[in-house]
């Protein structure tokens, strides 16, 4: 994996065509916006999922795989874990990251991870195959919401169990606010169109609806709030939108508007500076059932 040198000019990456991330792209996002925040929400998903040693785990938009990994140490070797994403871009650097290992000295042996490019609402996997879907913040971006809730139902065992998580409105999650409005009022509405996606179940009665239709039992909904410590963000801001589909705006924009942007941003958290550094809220939604167990 390429590291990015924090003193280099916040140059953003591109996409390729068909709205996928690059391998640019996806290496940004892995770097920058996995630790800091897609990795501790996607590790609280899946302590609430509570995978179970020897289960079969679906991760549905796993993405560069952060919760697929966790789930992967909490099942075991004689478990299994697939990680299903439409994105090629980020599959590859999952696939990266897979065969360097990240275990620490005594950690257990995890599964091995299978990873598998496809849409979450036509999944190429057998009826009743997994004991587990999880699904971390990718469940909005599928075309057919209910045909994806009926993959994920498809694919479950009886008494198999679903956890998926959802951003709630950016207003809960004061840096994708922030980001928002510095990113219409710098490069106009339509650069933050794909961006604005990831919150299509802020209201997650919609996404409650569609699983409870598509067969499972016991639907509730829960949340997820972290506080979590950010890097500076003038010179991190810029670096995260870079690895989101806003890089194409950043792409395309005059030479120092990244600069300006991560400045601006930095200026609208001013309030979130501690003095060990920047530490701010951030709040998902919880969708759980299960399948009836005959």
């Amino acid at each position: 994996m390429r590291r990015i040198d924090p003193a280099a000019p916040s140059v953003p990456p591109v996409f390729s065509t068909r709205g996928q991330l690059g391998r640019d792209a996806a290496i940004r996002y892995q770097e920058v916006a996995v630790p800091w925040i897609h990795g501790p929400f996607a590790a609280a998903l899946v302590e609430l999922a509570a995978p179970r040693r020897g289960e079969s785990v679906l991760d549905v938009g796993c993405g560069t795989g952060a919760a697929a990994r966790v789930a992967a140490a909490a099942v075991g070797p004689t478990g299994r874990v697939v990680g299903l994403d439409i994105n090629v871009g980020r599959l590859e650097v999952a696939r990266s990251l897979d065969a360097s290992t990240e275990r620490g000295p005594g950690d257990p042996e995890p599964a091995t991870i299978e990873w598998m490019e496809a849409s979450a609402d036509a999944m190429p996997l057998p009826n009743a195959s997994f004991d587990l879907v999880v699904s971390a913040q990718a469940i909005q971006f599928p075309p057919d919401t209910d045909a994806a809730a009926a993959e994920l139902r498809r694919v479950l065992r009886p008494g198999g169990r679903a956890a998926v998580s959802v951003w709630r409105e950016p207003s809960t999650s004061p840096l994708f606010a922030a980001e928002i409005a510095t990113v219409v009022a710098r490069l106009g509405a339509e650069a933050v169109g794909g961006f604005l996606a990831a919150f299509e179940m802020a209201d997650p009665a919609r996404l409650v609806t569609s699983l409870a239709a598509a067969g499972l039992e016991n639907v509730d909904v829960s949340r997820i709030d972290l506080l979590l410590d950010l890097p500076p963000l003038a010179d991190w801001a810029p670096r995260h939108l870079a690895g989101t589909s806003v890089a194409p705006a950043l792409a395309s924009a005059a030479p120092g508007l990244a600069r300006e942007l991560g400045a601006d941003i930095a200026q609208a958290l001013a309030d979130y500076m501690t003095p060990d550094g920047v530490r701010v809220p951030f709040s998902s939604w919880v969708i759980q059932g299960r399948t009836p167990a005959t």
